[in-house]
């Protein structure tokens, strides 16, 4: 007998969060041409959200493959709010390298990019939108796509 989808799991791990931030990007636009609104913004919230932790346990050193626990995410964000707060993971991100000289960004500019586009985004996603019925407008699911994209295409370089 074959196991269970959730017995299947891996552990969080950054190599973890950007293979299923791109998958979970295809099922976004599947969803979004299908016109599941709602549905593909759900998704590319959790594209970012995946993407922004997977850059910040690369940054903090991290293994592509080490396990990322909830105490790690409890750390990461010194108990400032969800694990699910976009801004937050991009704050947290951005304060990381601007911590350390040898962790900056090369533009200075670039985290003021990054933490714009997570809030962008967060200004119309939370992880609890899939207990509603509400159908997002389409420039809202573009913006939703825009926001996601950029991060999952600048992932190596947040």
């Amino acid at each position: 007998m074959p196991k269970p989808l959730p017995d299947r799991f891996q552990d969080d791990s950054i190599n973890e969060f950007r293979l299923a931030a791109r998958q979970r990007a295809a099922d976004a636009i599947v969803l979004q041409a299908s016109n599941r609104r709602t549905a593909a913004i759900y998704l590319w919230g959790y594209v970012a959200e995946m993407t922004l932790k997977a850059a910040f346990f690369d940054v903090s050193g991290f293994d592509k493959n080490q396990p990322i626990t909830k105490s790690d995410l409890r750390a990461a964000l010194k108990g400032k709010g969800s694990f699910h707060h976009l801004g937050n993971w991009a704050q947290a991100l951005v304060d990381l390298r601007f911590s350390s000289p040898q962790l900056a960004y090369p533009d200075p500019a670039f985290g003021s990019i990054v933490t714009a586009k997570a809030y962008s985004l967060y200004n119309i996603w939370r992880e609890w939108i899939r207990y509603h019925k509400n159908v997002a407008y389409p420039h809202e699911v573009a913006l939703a796509r825009r926001e996601a994209e950029w991060l999952l295409s600048h992932s190596l370089e947040l």
